[in-house]
């Protein structure tokens, strides 16, 4: 949690320092991070989904909706606030 605080404290400084430009490449920067579909492995063939989840792994399901609500409600409310963005 203390490098993902340093890398948005940065971020945020080089708004603050480097104008309309680095304002313009973190906003282009966050829309296609944000907009990204990811690539995740699914339970391997034979494997139960419920046993799998009692080993402590998430389904492709589940990690595509632990990602989906990660951008949805963190990422995306944390750029628009630095970017002072109100999407």
């Amino acid at each position: 949690s203390r490098h993902a605080s340093l890398a948005w404290r940065f971020v945020a400084w080089a708004l603050a320092a480097g104008g309309e430009s680095v304002r313009a490449a973190a906003m282009e920067a966050f829309d296609r991070s944000l907009a990204e579909t990811d690539v995740i492995a699914g339970t391997p063939a034979g494997v139960d989904a419920a046993t799998w989840r009692a080993f402590g792994f998430l389904t492709a399901n589940d990690q595509h909706a632990a990602l989906a609500m990660a951008r949805r409600e963190v990422l995306r409310p944390c750029a628009a606030a630095l970017l002072g963005d109100a999407s």
